[in-house]
């Protein structure tokens, strides 16, 4: 759609309505080809958007430093415990393989979580928890390599939990306009981190567990300041500048202890049935009266 290409958006939209048992209306493709049309000239209308609209008001500049430093950490850390690998003292080839297989058990934690509690709790959780057991690993005597082992896995497991996540929350934070300069900005800020990972690990060679006490205290500071950052599960998520600014500035100290299910609050105007019941639509106006919620704008 993006690309002009309506007539092939059309057949693709049939096709998954199709496949649902979802019934369209007959002038569905009518209304959606003037909306296609309306937006069209708006973009050509439309100012440019660049990295600076990032830091030009203080909400969005604020949760823009605190996702680029948390997927600084995460990257970092990530990275780091890949490279930390033969500092374990066990066989390196078997280590390389565990710490590769650890990562699969990931992706199913994340499946079952992420909607369910939220993408600030698991985020926060995992690093904070990775950071720590990062810092318990250093603690454990150099003549106890297996204990050090399971130790390293089990926070391998967190990071590789934080590490896919924190991409998504930065996707989802950005309002629509600036997405794709937030995006870009946390992949260069973030591919710092994997340049600087290396650099301390080579601190074992002089102190074996260095690197994981400062992987630690970065992993588990790069978790508490996500505690600072709204939740975007189940949220409206902002297109403009404006949205944006507004999302998440209602958010208390005590909003930032509340995890979970608990810790969500719905912002922006509610979601209301179309006409005929198919599908829920955003009003970006509405007044209340008598009772009734008038749809100025949709």
């Amino acid at each position: 759609m993006s690309q002009g290409r309506f007539d092939d958006m059309m057949k693709v939209v049939k096709k998954i309505a199709k496949v649902n048992g979802v019934h369209l209306n007959a002038d569905y493709e009518e209304v959606i080809f003037t909306k296609y049309k309306m937006a069209r000239s708006a973009e050509i209308s439309a100012r440019r958007y660049n990295l600076f609209d990032l830091f030009r008001t203080p909400n969005i500049r604020k949760k823009t430093c605190l996702i680029v430093f948390n997927s600084f950490s995460n990257y970092a850390v990530y990275n780091g415990l890949n490279f930390f690998v033969p500092h374990l003292g066990t066989d390196e080839h078997l280590s390389f393989l565990l710490a590769a297989v650890v990562e699969l058990p990931a992706y199913a934690v994340l499946y079952l979580t992420l909607n369910r509690f939220g993408r600030r709790s698991v985020l926060m959780s995992a690093m904070v928890l990775g950071g720590s057991i990062c810092i318990a690993t250093a603690l454990v005597p150099a003549d106890q390599p297996i204990i050090t082992t399971v130790l390293f896995l089990v926070s391998k497991f967190c990071i590789t939990c934080s590490f896919f996540v924190t991409d998504l929350v930065a996707s989802e934070l950005f309002p629509t306009v600036v997405r794709g300069a937030g995006a870009s900005l946390t992949q260069t800020v973030s591919t710092i981190g994997l340049c600087i990972s290396p650099l301390i690990t080579h601190f074992a060679k002089h102190f074996l567990y260095l690197p994981m006490i400062i992987f630690g205290v970065l992993a588990i500071v790069g978790g508490a300041v996500t505690m600072v950052l709204p939740e975007t599960a189940n949220q409206h998520l902002p297109e403009t500048l404006e949205e944006g600014e507004e999302f998440g500035r209602e958010m208390r100290w005590r909003d930032c202890l509340r995890l979970g299910q608990a810790g969500r609050r719905r912002i922006g105007p509610p979601l209301v049935k179309s006409r005929d019941g198919d599908m829920l639509l955003r009003p970006i106006a509405h007044a209340v009266g008598n009772g009734k919620v008038v749809i100025t704008k949709v």
